[in-house]
């Protein structure tokens, strides 16, 4: 609530304007130029290409309908707009266990691509088994190979086996429209060249213009992470395994009857081996705090800009830097607060359980950074994403000048 009153007292109150004198105007829809439309248009339609091309989901279930993919893939397109680090983070995390899936399966299978470990991973293998597909984690399908490599041709033991899949096949069921991201390239940079264009000509840019880059750069860094990864695949690769399945398997699904029940993959993929991963802070967490603060600091860019009030300006610093600082304080907290649990400290070189005790106000303290850093950014990232509409009531004139050269690139 003070955080609200603090807001509605800055943004409203009667102030001059934060510019270098140039006259503000309002909202300008016909000009000679550019106007307020264009920067909506073009900065939505970069929004909307960005978050619709830069998903790739896993398999659906194999029984869900139409609708309930659509509506999976409205409801990640909303967490993108909302928070792009957390694809930014998932993109990281599927990259990072799809290499180590893929030199652990070269041991195995010489063929096996980066492509073949995140098609396993998005549940692209699916076990049938007593008339019931349930799609195989990827430390699943090692097992199985493992049991079936250890046993000699003279073994009555099962066998499995992966069907013969070569990447271009793989990459032949991927429904990947290079039209599609190549129109969002362009419009990324076009937006990026004008930009740049204007400073160099000193020429305004928008808040507006400044936050969709933001979203460009986590689109750009999440196309990287998931280059390889297949687009749009609704039908799996089914295998066959008749053998009894290791206590294992019972263990990374929460029960092998809870996971038949619901039949469905999720967006993150798991941990390949539990104790494989170094640190847990440096693999999960960081990612997706770092992600936030590179999301939120492109918003400095705008720092010296002209506002139409000197208050809005203020807010926009003052909401930018806590919104770089709050994740790092959320993470450190994070990685304190992990110390002190017993299940956090369990590795494959420290078997036995550790355990730290902290003071009591230690602890609050922590725990009252943790969740007060998570209001503030949260606090900080509204008031920008308001502050960005709001700015374009009044913007000084020469924002809507246009710099010759940019209007012969292609956009929209």
């Amino acid at each position: 609530m003070l955080r609200a009153a603090l807001f509605a007292i800055l943004l409203f109150s009667d102030s001059s304007r934060a510019s270098t004198g140039d006259e503000n105007v309002g909202f300008t829809w016909s000009s000679g130029d550019r106007s307020t439309w264009d920067i909506l248009r073009s900065c939505l339609v970069i929004l909307l290409s960005c978050t619709w091309t830069v998903l790739h989901l896993n398999i659906p279930s194999p029984n869900q309908q139409s609708w309930v993919a659509s509506r999976r893939k409205l409801k990640w397109m909303l967490i993108t707009i909302v928070a792009p680090e957390v694809t930014c983070s998932i993109a990281l995390r599927q990259w990072l266990e799809s290499r180590a899936a893929t030199v652990k399966m070269r041991e195995l299978d010489k063929s096996w691509t980066i492509v073949h470990s995140f098609y396993a991973a998005m549940g692209g293998y699916v076990l049938e088994r007593e008339d019931v597909r349930v799609p195989l984690l990827m430390p699943e399908i090692i097992t199985l190979l493992e049991i079936s490599r250890s046993s000699t041709k003279e073994d009555d033991g099962p066998s499995f086996k992966l069907p013969p899949l070569t990447r271009d096949e793989i990459e032949d069921r991927s429904k990947s429209n290079d039209f599609a991201k190549l129109f969002t390239g362009i419009q990324i940079g076009w937006l990026v060249i004008q930009c740049i264009a204007r400073g160099v000509n000193r020429l305004p840019v928008s808040p507006l213009e400044i936050t969709t880059v933001a979203y460009a750069l986590c689109t750009i860094l999440a196309y990287f992470f998931w280059w390889h990864k297949p687009f749009d695949i609704n039908i799996p690769t089914v295998v066959t395994y008749h053998g009894a399945l290791p206590d294992s398997f019972k263990q990374a699904s929460k029960g092998w009857v809870d996971r038949v029940n619901r039949q469905r993959v999720r967006m993150t993929t798991r941990i390949i081996v539990r104790g494989s991963q170094h640190s847990m802070f440096l693999n999960l967490v960081l990612p997706l705090f770092a992600f936030s603060a590179i999301f939120s600091v492109v918003h400095l860019i705008a720092w010296d800009f002209e506002f139409p009030t000197l208050q809005e300006r203020n807010l926009w610093r003052s909401c930018g830097l806590m919104a770089v600082v709050a994740p790092m304080i959320i993470a450190i907290s994070l990685q304190i607060a992990s110390i002190w649990d017993p299940a956090a400290s369990d590795n494959e070189h420290n078997s036995r359980k550790r355990s730290v005790a902290a003071a009591p106000e230690i602890a609050a303290l922590v725990i009252i950074c943790y969740f007060v850093s998570i209001i503030t950014y949260a606090a900080a990232r509204t008031a920008l994403t308001f502050e960005v509409f709001y700015c374009l009531r009044s913007m000084p004139a020469r924002t809507y000048q246009t710099v010759a050269c940019v209007n012969y690139l292609p956009h929209v």
